[in-house]
């Protein structure tokens, strides 16, 4: 049993619009759960990396000032060894 059939998936424009004309777009797909009591986490966007996450974080601190009202601390590490960085806005 396939949990995602990708011959039922469709993206096409619907009747909504933005101010200045461009059409809004519709997604549409169809998923399986095998299992009565699973939880399932969709996402609208690709994911965001680590790699992103530390390149934000250096733009924002690299900034004029930034460091009087940013402290800057490690929360853990990640199970995979990753720095969590805890950012708190003062």
């Amino acid at each position: 049993m396939r949990l995602f059939d990708r011959s039922r998936i469709a993206y096409y424009p619907n009747q909504y619009e933005t101010e200045s004309g461009v059409p809004y777009y519709t997604l549409t797909f169809t998923v399986s759960f095998p299992h009565e009591a699973d939880v399932c986490y969709f996402a609208h966007c690709i994911p965001y990396g680590y790699t992103d996450l530390e390149r934000c974080l250096t733009d924002v601190l690299g900034r004029a000032g930034a460091h009087e009202f940013v402290r800057m601390s490690t929360l853990c590490t990640s199970l995979t060894g990753n720095k969590v960085p805890l950012r708190t806005v003062v």
